[in-house]
């Protein structure tokens, strides 16, 4: 693994097909000092749009393969981004394993229906025994310096009494969830950092195509609280989107085509650094300097929370088609 230099990383799903991220990791890499080197995509000719785009985008060649397998083992990485849909990532993560590349995953870590919490906790244990660094990109844990600046109230005032999110996803019923759990799960473990996790008793208080509301408890290792998840489709950003606990909420608000992104309290509006970047950087400074890790909230256990809260809403979906 590279020490010194210029780091070098490569990207899985390098286009934004799906709402995926590829374009903006590949932008927010270089501008923090590294250099893409290479991509994987789908298939020839995705991999040769992606060629084309990336070279209009940054103004240098970057190799393209199709399969993350190609990727790894032709190109000299660093790390490696995974930013394709979930039923690709499984792939990815494997050849970073026999190359030993660091990865960066976009959320969810795995999802590939029942059984993937224990996939998710044998690939976890297999990059540990290598000390391998990876990474799910979470995003909202990052807002939480900005959510303390809106409310420094709140900092260090645990236990919470009860936790509350609404997010804006673009799919819809029961799909909705594999793509939102992680959100208000990672946010929650970063509350109570380092600690064993886990959900009970979920609760479906409104279900359709268009949305849900489900409330479930959060236990940590020294605390629990209520969780209260409503989401509801909206097809096209700005999407609207908050958080908060114990009645003051942050909700977020979006500034187009910049993506500036804000946090508002009635009157009060302050800015919040963009947290794709902020992840990105925390990710490449743990390859270059190991021992500036931070504490990352567990994906094992995040993943057997969202097994469990997705397999509870999905039965009561099938209840409500009979």
């Amino acid at each position: 693994m590279r020490r010194e230099g210029v780091l070098r990383f490569g990207i899985v799903g390098p286009r934004r097909v799906r709402q995926g991220l590829g374009p903006f990791f590949a932008l927010q890499g270089e501008a923090l000092g590294a250099k893409l080197v290479g991509t994987a995509s789908s298939s020839r000719k995705s991999a040769r749009r992606a060629g084309e785009e990336l070279l209009a985008a940054l103004g240098h060649p970057v190799s393209t393969h199709v399969g993350a397998s190609a990727l790894c083992e032709n190109e000299d990485l660093d790390a490696l981004i995974i930013a394709s849909p979930p039923e690709f990532h499984e792939e990815a993560l494997r050849a970073a394993l026999v190359r030993d590349i660091p990865c960066l995953v976009e959320k969810p870590l795995l999802w590939e229906g029942p059984g993937s919490a224990a996939k998710v906790a044998e690939i976890c244990s297999a990059f540990e025994e290598k000390n391998l660094p990876l990474w799910v990109h979470c995003q909202w844990p990052e807002t939480l310096a900005s959510y303390f600046q809106l409310f420094p109230e709140k900092r260090n005032r645990l236990p919470v009494r009860e936790f509350r999110m609404r997010l804006s996803p673009t799919s819809n019923g029961p799909d909705m969830l594999s793509d939102s759990l992680p959100h208000i799960l990672s946010l929650c473990q970063a509350l109570v950092p380092g600690e064993r996790c886990r959900v009970s008793d979920p609760q479906l208080s409104f279900l359709s195509q268009e949305g849900l509301d489900l409330r479930f408890c959060f236990h940590g290792e020294n605390g629990s609280w209520p969780c209260f998840f409503e989401l509801r489709r909206v097809p096209q950003p700005p999407r609207p989107a908050g958080y908060g606990w114990d009645g003051d909420i942050a909700t977020r608000e979006i500034e187009l085509p910049q993506y500036q992104q804000f946090f508002r309290a009635g009157n009060r509006r302050i800015s919040i650094p963009d947290p794709l970047v902020s992840l990105l950087s925390a990710f490449f400074d743990s390859i270059r300097e190991p021992k500036l890790g931070k504490i990352l909230p567990a994906p094992t256990d995040r993943a057997e929370m969202m097994e469990s809260l997705i397999l509870a809403v999905s039965h009561a979906w099938e209840e409500e088609k009979q």
